[in-house]
C-alpha cells in the first residue's frame, strides 16, 4: 500500500481485518524496494495528498509492476485531465473519498 506521509486515510487496520497481507510503504523509494521484494498481487495507492506526489514518476513505478493497481483518492483529482488519464492506464479501479467501509 503507497501511503505518502501525512495522509489522513488510514486503511491498514481495515485492511488486515480482511485478513490481507499489508506492506504499507510512505515513499516512492519505499514503493519501489517493496515492489521488487514482494509477490504481491493487488496494490492499493492512497492519493489524498496527490499535490506532493510526482503523477510520472508514480506512473513509471507502477507500470513496470503486474500487480491490479487500486487507487483511493479525493473526487476531485477525478476531474484532472491528468490524473484521470493516469487511473485510466495504470489503475484497475478507484475509490473516491471519503470510502463507505461496507
Amino acid at each position: 500500500m503507497f501511503q505518502p506521509a501525512g495522509s489522513a486515510v488510514d486503511l491498514t487496520d481495515c485492511a488486515r481485518a480482511g485478513n490481507w497481507l499489508v506492506n504499507s510503504v510512505t515513499d516512492m523509494r519505499g514503493l519501489s524496494i517493496a515492489l521488487s521484494e514482494n509477490a504481491a498481487e493487488v496494490g492499493v495507492l492512497v492519493l489524498d495528498h496527490a499535490g506532493g506526489i510526482n503523477r510520472e514518476a508514480l506512473g513509471r513505478v507502477v507500470s513496470r509492476t503486474s500487480l491490479e493497481w487500486i487507487s483511493i483518492l479525493p473526487k476531485d483529482l477525478i476531474n484532472d485531465p491528468q490524473w484521470s488519464r493516469f487511473l485510466v492506464e495504470n489503475c484497475a479501479d478507484y475509490h473516491t473519498l471519503p470510502l463507505d467501509r461496507e
